[in-house]
């Protein structure tokens, strides 16, 4: 699994490692009684970012190895905030590493985020919000998992959702009613100053 999640990740970059990686997923726990009441199962997804860990990071190494001049030329200059307790990430021994910045998982929509290492301390306004559209119209079974963040003053959104399923008549309506459900009810803080998008579509790039 760990050499498929490898290879998956290194063929959609083309062996030129990406700054950020997001990554979402659907149905990872089976849908029963249990898993809908206790709607996160944390050795499932700490299973996935083992597995997500254990495919960046012994992956990434080798490509900077290859090309040391194009490592030099992404330097970052981080904004400076003198609250980030990050000091050190950017170390020249770990800036090509990655960690995980946040996951979130909701039944079985999981969503996580990760981070070139040297990147942590350029990452602002971290928030999660849920909406579920399952059982009843709230139930996590179906919905979405939001993820958004500033990154060098550019704010990001990321959503994975889990739409009403089948192909019979009334099933694309449903999946349209859910849509406008997440995208109604996905809220996020607006920050101390109120400036900050509260909406997906509020954000200056916004992923689904």
């Amino acid at each position: 699994m760990e050499d498929m999640m490898r290879d998956w990740i290194c063929s959609s970059t083309h062996d030129k490692p990406a700054d950020v990686y997001v990554f979402g997923f659907q149905e990872i726990v089976p849908l029963n009684a249990r898993n809908v009441i206790v709607s996160e199962n944390n050795k499932i997804s700490m299973k996935w970012n083992s597995l997500i860990r254990a495919a960046l990071n012994k992956k990434i190494p080798t490509v900077v190895e290859k090309d040391n001049i194009v490592g030099e030329i992404q330097k970052v200059y981080p904004i400076k905030d003198d609250s980030s307790s990050a000091n050190s990430v950017g170390s020249r021994s770990n800036r090509h590493e990655f960690g995980c910045i946040i996951s979130k998982q909701m039944i079985g929509i999981f969503l996580i985020v990760w981070v070139r290492s040297d990147l942590r301390q350029c990452i602002r306004n971290l928030s999660v919000s849920c909406v579920g559209c399952g059982l009843m119209s709230y139930l996590g079974n179906k919905g979405s998992v939001s993820i958004r963040f500033w990154l060098h003053g550019t704010s990001f959104c990321f959503v994975c959702t889990h739409l009403a399923s089948g192909g019979t008549e009334g099933d694309e309506r449903r999946r349209n009613a859910n849509v406008s459900q997440i995208l109604s009810n996905t809220s996020f803080p607006s920050g101390p100053s109120h400036n900050l998008p509260r909406k997906i579509i509020d954000h200056e790039y916004a992923y689904t």
